[in-house]
């Protein structure tokens, strides 16, 4: 079970990479989250385990939210879902907006490359994690959220 878990975090994680639209990003976000709260809970035995799982699952979900709501306030601008939609949509949006934007994305994307203070679920799951679900958290899913940023914002 757990190679299957693992093998579908790198299957939601390769897919984040190459989205070209909004929803499967967000689709491949998702389960990426998802799978990295089934490795982390995976030996779920143990309290400390189902502690880390639950704030894992708590800190995703709440990142999920705010970049939902980020890109709902970019289509608002475009009324299109592909991220070619959205390049220079900064120039077109109130100072208000763009800012909020700027806000949930670095809230949301943050959270997950565990930038401070939104690093909380960091110290707590990869300790409980298994040691190669860790490597690969550490690795690649932390910088999948400096990836977020860096394509919306830029």
């Amino acid at each position: 079970m757990l190679g299957a878990f693992f093998n579908a975090l790198l299957l939601a994680t390769s897919l984040t990479f190459v989205a070209d639209n909004v929803w499967l990003f967000l689709i491949a976000w998702e389960i990426m989250a998802l799978t990295a709260y089934c490795l982390v809970s995976f030996r779920h035995e143990k309290p400390e385990t189902r502690k880390a799982g639950v704030l894992y699952f708590i800190m995703s979900h709440i990142d999920a939210g705010c970049i939902i709501l980020g890109f709902l306030l970019l289509f608002q601008v475009s009324g299109d879902y592909s991220f070619a939609s959205l390049h220079d949509i900064g120039a077109k949006m109130s100072p208000g907006h763009r800012d909020t934007g700027f806000m949930l994305f670095l809230l949301g994307f943050g959270i997950k490359a565990g930038i401070v203070p939104l690093h909380i679920w960091l110290p707590v799951a990869h300790p409980v994690a298994p040691s190669n679900v860790s490597a690969l958290m550490s690795g690649v899913l932390i910088k999948t959220g400096i990836y977020g940023l860096t394509r919306v914002c830029f």
